[in-house]
């Protein structure tokens, strides 16, 4: 019975090695995904809230990370994710480009670009 239990161990090693094998591959566990923000956000503030937080939406294939730098930003984004009508949210989109009242030439960083259903291609 000794002899049976070791002469099989290393046909149960290959299967096991091939069941890990192609766990790695299936892979159980994706992350989110990264945030799409166009703008990075420097991490450390002494007076202002930073972090990032998970969500999904319809809009988004899986779940993603959405930054936010501040207090009003966080609260803002929270509102937003519990809202039925909300298909997406970028946070830090494109910055849009303006002539100030100087004429001069002058750029604005939104905080987020929310799309609701009513407003998407897709729907």
């Amino acid at each position: 019975m000794l002899r049976y239990a070791r002469s099989g161990l290393p046909r149960v090693r290959a299967r096991l090695s091939y069941a890990l094998h192609t766990m790695k591959k299936k892979l159980f566990y994706r992350g989110p995904e990264p945030s799409h923000g166009m703008r990075p956000i420097p991490w450390r503030s002494k007076r202002s809230l930073r972090g990032s937080m998970v969500a999904l939406l319809p809009g988004f294939a899986r779940p993603r990370i959405i930054k936010f730098e501040s207090n009003l930003e966080y609260l803002f984004l929270c509102l937003m994710l519990v809202r039925d009508d909300v298909f997406c949210i970028q946070e830090q989109p494109a910055a849009i480009h303006y002539l100030d009242t100087d004429g001069k030439s002058a750029k604005h960083n939104f905080d987020f670009l929310v799309t609701l259903f009513q407003s998407c291609p897709h729907s």
